[in-house]
């Protein structure tokens, strides 16, 4: 949750002290106070002047002082905690994520083709503006894919369906209201092996499609990589990419768009990645 959030409650726990301070300090004001008590006015009159200091400060504290009081202190305790719980200050996002997939060995048409399903844990980090923190969040997909060698060509095709839902939200909001997120997603990669010639190039071009409420305009991105692949072992390659991805300005025009739907700058992000893929394979009956 947010500071402010924290800062609330602590004010409760803090009244609730109080509350319980004040009952317990007139509870024995009362019975010290009583004729028959040898407890002295002396002690009586402090007991009372105590009670009173505390109504005063309980009547005198303001949670919205003391935040504006301690804004500098508060906002940099902030970034250091966003800092140290990432521990990754110029990234902005890390995930783990475990696929699984199959390819039918009919014929060499189903050869050709797999399907798949993936699941994945993201964190991602928002260290800008007033409002910071960690997000988390789940997404699960299902594809399917197509691979042909054409000669010494090599076309595939991927079209998937994701869907990603919130667990922990940046301003401590109930990650069930936010809803999931739909995106429809077509993949083509062209590759192409050059005669003695081991890291061969391969180009990518994606297409990205978000799920809108009726009545909006189509909201997507576009993505290209360029990069190549090695095979460093029997079952073993690693390829290495850089990759621009563009998002056009979005301006929903439909019935229940708010300012946060609204992207009124286009966006670019480029991304240098290195990957390693391990194939693993079922024996046959014989070997």
């Amino acid at each position: 949750p947010s500071v402010c959030d924290a800062a609330r409650k602590s004010e409760e726990i803090i009244l609730e002290h109080q509350d319980a301070l004040s009952r317990s300090v007139e509870s024995e004001y009362e019975r010290w106070s009583h004729q028959s008590s040898d407890f002295t006015d002396e002690n009586a009159s402090s007991l009372k002047n105590a009670l009173e200091l505390l109504q005063r400060f309980d009547a005198n504290f303001s949670i919205e002082r003391w935040v504006q009081s301690k804004a500098g202190a508060l906002s940099a305790l902030q970034e250091d905690i966003v800092t140290c719980a990432t521990s990754f200050k110029s990234f902005d996002r890390q995930f783990h994520q475990f696929t699984l997939g199959f390819s039918p060995r009919w014929n060499e048409v189903s050869k050709a083709q797999s399907l798949g399903v993936g699941f994945r844990h993201m964190t991602r980090v928002d260290d800008t503006g007033d409002n910071q923190g960690l997000e988390r969040f789940i997404r699960w997909h299902a594809q399917h894919e197509l691979d042909l060698d054409l000669g010494r060509w090599n076309v595939q095709t991927r079209f998937r369906f994701q869907r990603r839902r919130a667990i922990w939200l940046k301003d401590g909001k109930d990650p069930g209201e936010e809803g999931t997120k739909d995106v429809w997603r077509f993949k083509v990669e062209l590759g192409h092996n050059f005669r003695d010639w081991k890291a061969d190039p391969e180009l990518s071009v994606e297409r990205f499609w978000t799920t809108v409420p009726e009545g909006w305009p189509v909201d997507g991105h576009w993505r290209i990589r360029l990069g190549t692949g090695l095979k460093v072992g029997k079952r073993q390659r690693m390829k290495a990419f850089v990759q621009r991805q563009c998002r056009p300005r979005y301006r929903p025009s439909g019935v229940g768009a708010t300012l946060e739907d609204f992207r009124l700058w286009s966006e670019e992000r480029w991304t240098l990645g290195i990957a390693y893929r391990y194939n693993l394979k079922t024996r046959k009956k014989g070997d």
